[in-house]
């Protein structure tokens, strides 16, 4: 069975694993460090169900008449935990006040991340802030399904491709059903954030796994944010602003990033999802009273069901609605793929970590007094060009 015509095209959203009633398609880790489908030939009865299922195959239904929006959480303390503004937890605040359950992304035991099922308020904390790596969704869209026929409100958060994938999944809306997907870069390989960890661990502490690991730290602004992660053996940790992180580094570079994020199909202002969620870059030139760098949100309302969860935490926060181009300047991801680099197979099949240390040596040169010096140098003259 051929799921799809171009594999390079598949997302790992695991639809054609969950849809299969024969059980015969499992996500199989490849030499990159993605997850693609692979089929048991001798369980399949070729039906076809996961090529029609597969969101890249689909025609999903999008918005028409999506609104943009400034957000910020008038919890402080809330906000300074979130990535940006702080609207997710108000968000799924509302959902389990109700009863209702909520999906998103954490990191497990072993600091590699996945998808796991919220009913509890004390939880919440779990799913909050940035994981830049792909998820491993296991059988969340299945679960996702049984709350939803047994009535239960249910939030599911994740990237565009995520939500395309259960949409597709599902066959069909649910009213309780809300879905939030986020400004997405590009997803890096699960096998290089698990050889960054071995760095850090090798690098600044040689022995446990972190026990935290925060990739927005705030301490230097929202809009300066720090990578951070602290070791549980006399909690030493390690720190720095995302330009001087190697990972980060790498990652923006796009030298980590799924082949399917080369030509995503998911991207865009119209979307098939209820509301995007991301950080309102540049709202400082836009409207500098929505800006006191510990992060605004931006939250880009596709149906009148995202429109009424955002309405329903208005009480608990300031909103400003804008023009989209305004979002879009600041924050291109909202409509562009990002380009592989030229290296990207050729890191992440090999000893990643030396790419990382790479980096490092590049952004240690950089740093120092001669390389601060060039680089003033460089302007002067460019200065002296204009």
């Amino acid at each position: 069975m051929i799921i799809l015509d171009d594999m390079n095209q598949c997302t790992g959203c695991t639809a054609c694993e969950s849809i299969c009633p024969f059980d015969a398609i499992a996500m199989t880790e490849n030499e990159l460090g993605f997850f693609y489908p692979l089929i048991d030939t001798s369980k399949c009865v070729e039906c076809g169900l996961c090529r029609k299922t597969c969101p890249i195959n689909q025609k999903l239904r999008i918005s028409e008449r999506s609104r943009c929006f400034g957000v910020i959480n008038n919890n402080k303390d809330e906000r300074l935990k979130s990535s940006s503004g702080g609207v997710f937890p108000l968000l799924a605040k509302v959902i389990l006040g109700e009863l209702g359950i909520v999906y998103g992304a954490t990191y497990n035991d072993q600091d590699i991340v996945e998808h796991i099922r919220v009913s509890d308020l004390q939880d919440l904390p779990r799913l909050q802030g940035a994981k830049y790596t792909q998820s491993n969704l296991h059988d969340t869209f299945m679960n996702v399904k049984t709350d939803l026929e047994n009535g239960k409100k249910v939030l599911f958060s994740g990237i565009p491709c995520e939500i395309g994938g259960l949409k597709s999944y599902l066959k069909k809306d649910y009213d309780n059903l809300l879905t939030v997907d986020l400004v997405c870069h590009g997803v890096p390989s699960p096998k290089a954030w698990k050889q960054y960890l071995k760095y850090r661990m090798e690098k600044d502490h040689e022995a446990d796994l972190p026990r935290t690991v925060n990739l927005r730290n705030k301490d230097s602004g929202w809009s300066k944010y720090n990578y951070s992660v602290k070791f549980s053996y006399d909690d030493k940790a390690y720190k720095n602003i995302n330009g001087n992180d190697p990972y980060m580094t790498a990652f923006v570079s796009n030298k980590l990033s799924r082949p399917s994020c080369e030509n995503c199909h998911f991207k865009g202002i119209e979307r098939c999802s209820d509301l995007t969620l991301g950080d309102f870059w540049g709202i400082w030139d836009i409207d500098s009273q929505m800006d006191d760098n510990m992060g605004t949100s931006l939250v880009i309302t596709h149906t009148q069901k995202g429109l009424h969860a955002l309405d329903n935490i208005s009480e608990y926060c300031k909103i400003k609605e804008y023009q989209v181009n305004d979002a879009v300047q600041g924050n291109p991801s909202i409509v562009a793929s990002s380009a592989a680099d030229s290296r990207r197979n050729e890191i992440l099949k090999g000893d990643i970590n030396q790419e990382y240390k790479h980096v490092d040596d590049d952004i240690s040169k950089r740093n120092s007094p001669p390389g601060i010096l060039k680089r003033l140098a460089n302007k002067l003259r460019q200065k002296t060009k204009i």
